[in-house]
């Protein structure tokens, strides 16, 4: 659980300090602005993110070029350091694979677990060598889920200031 969560944590970070996501968004805005000149679209300052999803569906009037390939056509042209975005975001590949609410779950099962563990070792023989091993790794491993719920709290904030 901690790697899933740090992994989230470190894409996030990777993605608000990547100069190079920061150009290849604003050539999308740009580009969106274009194909919307003189719409009510045409001067948008942002975009919902999934909007990027549609990119290889845009294709031109006569159905062979998708718009996708005309912007990396362009950025390999243009601005070869936006072609350094997939090696900039390394770990985000790692953190799409996880899911909040899972991480949520798994880390509520947890705390439950040691609080039924906890009960277990009250109500039992506390003479025997089992309670004795159990009680001695509940004073070690107490704290765990309480900072497991804090960095996946702090890896949700830092997922949401992305506006994703």
């Amino acid at each position: 659980m901690r790697t899933a969560i740090t992994s989230i944590s470190d894409a996030c970070e990777e993605a608000i300090a990547s100069h190079e996501l920061k150009k290849v968004l604003a050539v999308v805005l740009s580009t969106g602005n274009t194909l919307n000149e003189g719409s009510f679209n045409g001067n948008a300052r942002g975009f919902q993110i999934q909007a990027l999803l549609k990119l290889q569906e845009l294709k031109s009037g006569n159905g062979k070029t998708e718009l996708f390939s005309v912007l990396v056509r362009s950025a390999k042209d243009n601005l070869p350091e936006m072609l350094a975005l997939p090696g900039v975001l390394s770990t985000s590949e790692a953190a799409g694979k996880e899911n909040f609410l899972e991480l949520e779950r798994e880390v509520g099962l947890l705390i439950e677990s040691m609080a039924s563990l906890d009960a277990l070792l009250v109500k039992g023989d506390q003479d025997s060598v089992l309670s004795s091993v159990l009680a001695a790794f509940l004073a070690r491993a107490k704290s765990e889920p309480a900072r497991l719920r804090t960095a996946l709290a702090s890896a949700s904030a830092a997922y949401d200031t992305l506006g994703v």
